[in-house]
């Protein structure tokens, strides 16, 4: 399952997903849960990412949300009192998708290249 935010020019699939939700509204955070939908690989999800400068001071580096999660188990790294502003029925089963093999050895590469989110290095999902 993804968990994607902060699509500012979505590909054509994903403005036609787009249109079928309530519109994003400034300080909402919520999610909607879409399905039916597979991402395939090579497949074009936004072209732009990010939030129309100037953004907040505690959007500093976060330009993309991607969230990965796998169903299949809850994620060992996290500790038992964790919690998220992720749906919480989610937020346990979320994996390190720069780690793991969910990409290619290029693409994570180059996200791990990504500035950190509000300059911070450290992720509740990561063992680095």
């Amino acid at each position: 399952m993804l968990r994607l935010g902060h699509l500012r020019v979505p590909s054509e699939v994903m403005k036609n997903v787009l249109n079928t939700i309530p519109a994003a509204r400034e300080g909402d955070s919520r999610e909607t849960f879409v399905t039916g939908l597979s991402i395939t690989k090579g497949q074009i999800i936004a072209t732009e990412v990010g939030m129309i400068a100037p953004a907040g001071p505690d959007s500093f580096g976060t330009f993309m949300d991607l969230g990965i999660i796998d169903l299949r188990s809850k994620n060992a790294k996290l500790a038992a009192g964790f919690t998220s502003n992720a749906d919480s029925r989610y937020s346990m089963y979320s994996v390190c998708w720069y780690e793991g093999s969910v990409f290619s050895d290029a693409d994570r590469t180059a996200a791990q290249k990504l500035p950190y989110s509000n300059g911070e290095a450290t992720s509740d999902y990561c063992q680095k």
